[in-house]
């Protein structure tokens, strides 16, 4: 799943992009998601990137493989 969230306008990063990754973070403490990875990390040089592909081949396909986008965050259920 791809969430996108933007980045904020003060140029720190959103309110709304911390809150869903802290939110992502506890939940894959506790189970509940496999995994996510930050749009700034979406890289096929990042492991966590490369265990994402290996659960989601489609992911390879997305346009912002390779293109460090801090507003999006991927999801793997």
């Amino acid at each position: 799943m791809k969430l996108i969230h933007g980045y904020g306008s003060s140029g720190r990063g959103g309110k709304i992009r911390v809150a869903v990754r802290r939110e992502l973070s506890a939940r894959q403490a506790r189970g509940q998601i496999a995994g996510f990875v930050p749009g700034e990390n979406f890289s096929i040089f990042e492991e966590e990137t490369r265990q994402a592909l290996q659960r989601c081949d489609a992911l390879r396909r997305d346009q912002d493989l390779e293109r460090y986008n801090n507003g999006v965050t991927f999801v793997i259920l």
